[in-house]
């Protein structure tokens, strides 16, 4: 029996769902809209995962371009079920080769997508941005009674960080406490100079390295495979990405737990 993943925000709505893709003879699961889950789909990887568009389609869209954006899970059939035509739309343009469908003919797409895994699945070049209304300074995981570091930060960055918990500390450079670092990368040359350096001062606490967009159109050289890569290279594991603004991305990283030691002060 084919283990399908049903990925839809509102429990009470699925039940019916569950059983007629049970009847058509699937192991079918639920799983609500959380990051929690993201990690499950990614250590888990399904037959399929049937994503409703019904209500929340940009964290619809959010749980599709994360699935693209890992080998584990890349080749995943991924069947959208359900939305406006508008909305779906918007959808189709980051995952165009996925599934399109309406519920009442969601068996049949979710055969024929088993059936047909993609070959070659698009990778959006979009990332997973958090949930919408989601405070920057929670996306960034900045907690209370912390220093948090800004390496090579535009002007005014600090501004975006807005209703900071209590007793957090922002500082330009490194000191002999880096609780949460985030270092702004302009260049891929930069990046691969810089990124041993950087990865020795992380210790135990937290990196984001964050780059421009594409669709900044500034000329960088960088994107996420290449900011992970240049990351798992110097020893660090990434576990977290959001768009900081309509300019800049990141990627969260720390370091492995077989190399953890404590970190570097400011020499």
């Amino acid at each position: 029996m084919k283990k399908v993943y049903l990925v839809h925000r509102y429990p009470a709505e699925v039940d019916k769902k569950v059983h007629e893709l049970g009847t058509a003879g699937y192991s079918i699961k639920y799983l609500g809209i959380s990051p929690a889950n993201l990690r499950s789909i990614k250590k888990h990887p399904p037959a399929a995962v049937i994503i409703d568009l019904t209500h929340a389609p940009s964290q619809g869209r959010d749980m599709g371009i994360y699935m693209r954006h890992y080998k584990a899970t890349r080749h995943v059939p991924i069947v959208f079920a359900g939305g406006t035509p508008e909305k779906v739309a918007k959808v189709r343009e980051h995952i165009p080769d996925a599934v399109y469908t309406e519920w009442r003919k969601v068996r049949s797409a979710l055969k024929w997508a088993i059936a047909h895994p993609p070959e070659q699945p698009v990778a959006p070049d979009s990332l997973l941005a958090g949930y919408s209304g989601t405070p920057l300074v929670k996306k960034l995981g900045i907690k209370p009674n912390t220093t948090v570091t800004l390496i090579d930060a535009p002007p005014n960055f600090d501004k975006l960080l807005v209703s900071l918990p209590d007793s957090v500390k922002l500082r330009g450079r490194f000191g002999s406490k880096n609780d949460l670092i985030i270092w702004f990368v302009g260049s891929k040359r930069i990046l691969q100079d810089r990124v041993i350096d950087i990865s020795r001062r992380v210790g135990n606490s937290g990196l984001w390295i964050v780059w421009p967009k594409k669709s900044a159109r500034v000329s960088s050289g960088l994107s996420q495979k290449v900011v992970r890569e240049a990351g798992l290279n110097s020893g660090l594991v990434d576990y977290k990405v959001c768009a900081i603004d309509q300019t800049y991305a990141g990627l969260k990283f720390s370091v492995r737990k077989n190399r953890r030691r404590p970190s570097l002060s400011a020499v």
